[in-house]
């Protein structure tokens, strides 16, 4: 009975879903659409590591890297925008650069507890 009625209940629901509206048009805002979401994606990330490297490791260290993070993203549009094949580099920039802010503050705080 109750495989039942959840089966159905979930035929319902399947038959009733629309689809999302895809954005689809010019490739360029499609290239700008992705650039700003992977930046919201990443943005989480960056201010998690940037606000514990400042705490417990150094602020001008970790104000440096955020830097190096921002160049790294305007490269990131640049290349992107130009020919998405080329984005590599400056995408490894900002992620090695958030990476080693969340680094910073992990070994800050392992050093803060010893």
């Amino acid at each position: 009975m109750i495989c039942g009625s959840r089966s159905t209940s979930a035929s319902c629901v399947a038959r009733s879903r629309s689809r999302p509206p895809a954005v689809t048009g010019d490739p360029l805002l499609e290239r700008a659409l992705r650039v700003q979401m992977n930046a919201v994606e990443t943005a989480p990330a960056l201010l998690i590591g940037l606000w514990m490297a400042a705490l417990w490791m150094s602020d001008l260290w970790a104000a440096a890297i955020g830097l190096v993070w921002l160049v790294a993203r305007v490269v990131y549009l640049l290349s992107y925008m130009a020919n998405p094949a080329s984005r590599g580099p400056a995408f490894g920039a900002q992620f090695f650069a958030v990476l080693g802010l969340i680094g910073m503050g992990l070994v800050g705080v392992v050093m803060a507890l010893l």
